[in-house]
């Protein structure tokens, strides 16, 4: 089964569950403790290599879990500290909580906090943080779906196991002109096409070196310094 599959079904599975684990739970606890039973089912069938640490200490306080790069934070949904609107006590609780622990694991571990996402949730709502250019971006609350779960479970894939946010700068730097991996892959494809004798392959590179040349203002042939690397 791809991965996308295997979150859509392992999604659809746990929203089903929800309503009677909130009605069952007690406690924060309770919560924290299911969830992440279904967390570390769906890291298990995916494969992931992730190690989930769970109410872990650092100098700013305690943490309820954190898989990888994914921060989870729970709240009791009976209590005056479930989530509600973006300005209720619990919501406002549950995201400074988040915040500090962006800035705990950027000062304790050396972790840059673009590369962690947050998750807030008392088993009804959750509300997602991420750290982007100095500022916190907050989703939500929103209900708990499987849509929103869907988007926890990705969460997992993308920065869970690497560590590495899907930010516009991180792709950027990962495959923009100035990566080896991009001028590797850019080479063997101009050696593929330079190479052809498909009389159409060449006329669609002549037209694409002229258009390219007029956008980009390069001199396709070479003689421009980045074009040359």
């Amino acid at each position: 089964m791809d991965i996308e599959s295997l979150i859509r079904e392992h999604a659809n599975r746990m929203v089903v569950s929800m309503p009677q684990l909130v009605a069952r739970a007690q406690s924060e606890e309770d919560i924290r403790h299911e969830v992440n039973k279904h967390i570390d089912a769906f890291i298990d069938k995916a494969g992931l290599e992730i190690t989930g640490r769970h109410e872990y200490g650092l100098a700013g306080g305690r943490g309820d879990s954190k898989f990888g790069g994914v921060i989870v934070e729970y709240k009791y949904p009976k209590g005056a500290g479930q989530l509600g609107d973006a300005d209720s006590p619990g919501t406002k609780s549950v995201v400074e909580q988040i915040r500090k622990r962006f800035r705990d694991f950027h000062v304790h571990e050396r972790t840059e906090p673009d590369r962690l996402f947050g998750v807030g949730t008392d088993g009804r709502s959750v509300v997602f943080v991420r750290h982007r250019r100095g500022q916190l971006e907050i989703e939500g609350p929103r209900n708990l779906t499987a849509y929103s779960i869907e988007r926890l479970l990705r969460a997992l894939v993308s920065v869970g196991s690497q560590g590495m946010a899907f930010t516009p700068e991180k792709l950027g730097a990962q495959f923009g002109a100035d990566s080896p991996d991009t001028q590797l892959v850019v080479r063997h494809i101009y050696d593929v096409l330079i190479k052809t004798q498909s009389p159409k392959t060449e006329s669609l590179f002549r037209q694409w070196k002229i258009l390219f040349g007029e956008v980009c203002g390069y001199d396709v042939e070479g003689r421009n310094d980045k074009v040359r690397k």
